[in-house]
């Protein structure tokens, strides 16, 4: 039987607490297929504190969290627990590596349960085509639950349909009890060649520079002369 969405593992937290919930979904992506992936829980502190019964929660509060719960196995392998003070939240991070597009593509269909119709660079240009079906997911905590998967791209952004651009960073709100389209295309060229420009450029510009001094020189001397 296949494993539990990690976005309902992930709403199952926010019901354990009792409150509503930040959850990032950030995925970044390397010219060459590598990459890092990390999936973000925020609660507020005084909240999380209420919960757990203490107060100055310990630096390993999130990982006591989720194996305590006996959710440590929906993890990835490899994956590391840790706990990040931002402001008035804290948030539990779970961050792994991949080292292929195929072992993203794995992490996305069979931890998160995503349709993955297309995950791959081709002709230098990276592809990002998945569908999450949320549906009846927010039945699950009758706490909101604000949630986003953002994806840093290789390259330069061609194409997408993000909520959000910054940069190669793109941002979907996810909607929680729907389906999720996420398309995105960008190109992975090396940037080489601009630099070999702007140099070739700089190069002329001082052979310019420096033609000029002699000719200037030269005719200074012979009027000097004359």
């Amino acid at each position: 039987m296949r494993k539990q969405t990690i976005f309902l593992v992930c709403a199952l937290l926010c019901l354990l607490a009792l409150t509503g919930c930040n959850l990032n979904f950030n995925t970044t992506v390397n010219g060459d297929g590598t990459g890092r992936m990390s999936i973000e829980i925020g609660y507020t502190t005084e909240e999380a504190e209420d919960w757990w019964g203490e107060e100055d929660l310990s630096s390993n509060f999130c990982e006591d969290l989720w194996y305590e719960e006996d959710l440590a196995e929906e993890l990835p392998p490899g994956a590391t627990i840790r706990v990040e003070p931002r402001g008035d939240q804290i948030w539990c991070i779970v961050s792994f590596d991949f080292y292929d597009l195929e072992e993203l593509e794995e992490v996305y269909d069979y931890t998160f349960n995503m349709y993955v119709d297309r995950l791959e660079i081709e002709n230098e240009n990276f592809y990002l085509d998945l569908t999450w079906d949320l549906e009846g997911l927010q039945d699950e905590s009758s706490y909101p639950i604000e949630a986003v998967f953002r994806v840093t791209m290789p390259g330069t952004v061609s194409s997408t349909n993000a909520d959000v651009r910054s940069g190669r960073t793109l941002t979907w709100n996810l909607d929680e009890d729907g389906e999720n389209v996420i398309r995105a295309v960008s190109s992975t060229k090396s940037s080489d060649w601009v630099w070999w420009l702007i140099g070739s450029l700089c190069c002329l510009c001082l052979g310019v520079l420096v033609a000029a001094g002699i000719v200037a020189l030269v005719v200074y001397l012979r009027k000097k002369n004359s």
